[in-house]
């Protein structure tokens, strides 16, 4: 007897539950139709690419000093942007952000004055897994007039084996860089949130120096331009 009157109850509450979900949507049509209002379904987040241009100015800063009495030809050195890179108002690139730098010429001071020279080159961003590209490059030379120097001492001679040596090409810890971007770099922004584009493939960065033989013919080169 039971059973058949909790089974009874059940078949009640199964014919009754349509008719009350019928009465509520009725109420909210009618609440909604009164006050105008209807239910709008969110957004989907909508994706929209946005473009690094080629050449955009990137600050950087020296992490650790160089000089040409530690470091040499093909030494890779650490830098950190200094400023974020923006994009209407974005920051695509933020401050902080490591970036990689190549010692692509030292040469240690010697006799007669000679001071050291060191040539940088700035190579990549470290970005999400990805290295983007850089172009830039820095001349350092060490203190004084090398040519006037060099000049006193051929004049007066090496007298009783005093040599006079060169300053060594030194360049501090902090001290600020500016580089530009090598190629267009795709993002993609969702919701103001800025990330790479998925499809983004960057140049492979060399990481190689120039031999001596290399490097005069470049100069050479440079210089015959230069003068046309």
């Amino acid at each position: 007897m039971k059973v058949r009157m909790i089974a009874a109850g059940l078949a009640l509450a199964t014919v009754a539950m349509p008719a009350f979900v019928s009465a509520a949507e009725d109420d909210a049509a009618a609440e909604m139709a009164a006050t105008g209002t209807a239910y709008v379904a969110p957004a989907a987040p909508v994706a929209t690419s946005v473009v690094l241009g080629a050449n955009t100015p990137i600050a950087l800063t020296l992490n650790s000093p160089l000089t040409t009495k530690a470091n040499y030809t093909g030494d890779k050195f650490s830098l950190t942007v200094a400023q974020d890179v923006l994009v209407d108002g974005h920051v695509v690139i933020p401050r902080g952000t490591r970036a990689m730098g190549l010692v692509t010429y030292a040469k240690g001071n010697g006799s007669f004055g000679k001071s050291g020279k060191m040539e940088l080159a700035f190579k990549y961003l470290e970005f999400e897994g990805r290295q983007i590209p850089l172009d830039g490059t820095y001349y350092q030379e060490g203190a004084g007039n090398t040519a006037g120097t060099v000049g006193a001492v051929l004049a007066a001679g090496v007298v009783g084996g005093l040599v006079v040596k060169g300053h060594s090409a030194e360049i501090v810890q902090g001290k600020d860089f500016s580089a530009t971007l090598l190629n267009d770099v795709a993002f993609v922004s969702t919701d103001g949130v800025i990330a790479l584009d998925a499809g983004y493939r960057p140049e492979p960065v060399s990481m190689q120096t120039e031999t001596e033989k290399e490097r005069k013919k470049r100069l050479k080169a440079e210089k015959k331009k230069n003068k046309g």
